[in-house]
């Protein structure tokens, strides 16, 4: 296989054989062929449940409106800066969103049937991918920070429903 690196102002050509880095952080096509890169599960369902506020893991599967994830936590979070308590303010709640699904997406990701994930982001490559360990323990972790992070921000959601109704006056917390 051939792989393009552009090294200040000059364009290297070298054979390499391909891996799960150089395949992350590669264009949707880098061989001379014009092949789509190969996307690998465990890969994607890690950046989804790591960098899930941001859409990495859309960016990652070419999936079209990525940058609209980012853009939106960037505002939310912004926005919720400004308030005196950052933590308090609506705009943080709409930021968790983003986790929330990145969290959900990641343990989607990696339960997803290697058939399925090949026959959707691989369509030009032969089904290559195949369930591992990690795959499962991202799965796992998902699910228990899914659970966390909802049971957190609802519990965060009625203090501040309780508190505008006056359902909490007198109460210190």
């Amino acid at each position: 296989m051939l792989l393009f690196y552009v090294h200040y102002n000059r364009l290297t050509v070298r054979v390499a054989r391909p891996n799960r880095l150089n395949l992350l952080f590669m264009s949707s096509t880098h061989t001379l062929t014009g092949e789509p890169a190969f996307r690998y599960k465990t890969i994607a369902a890690l950046l989804a449940l790591l960098l899930g506020i941001v859409g990495a893991q859309w960016w990652y599967l070419r999936r079209p409106w990525f940058w609209a994830v980012a853009v939106f936590s960037a505002v939310c979070l912004g926005l919720a800066s400004l308030a005196p308590v950052w933590y308090d303010a609506p705009a943080f709640f709409l930021a968790c969103l983003p986790v929330l699904a990145g969290v959900v997406h990641a343990a989607v990701l990696a339960l997803m049937s290697n058939a399925s994930f090949d026959r959707r982001y691989n369509p030009e490559h032969e089904p290559a991918t195949c369930t591992r360990l990690p795959d499962v323990l991202i799965a796992l972790v998902s699910v228990l920070a899914a659970g966390v992070l909802g049971m957190a921000v609802l519990a965060m959601v009625v203090v501040h429903v309780y508190a505008r109704m006056g359902w909490l006056d007198g109460i210190v917390y």
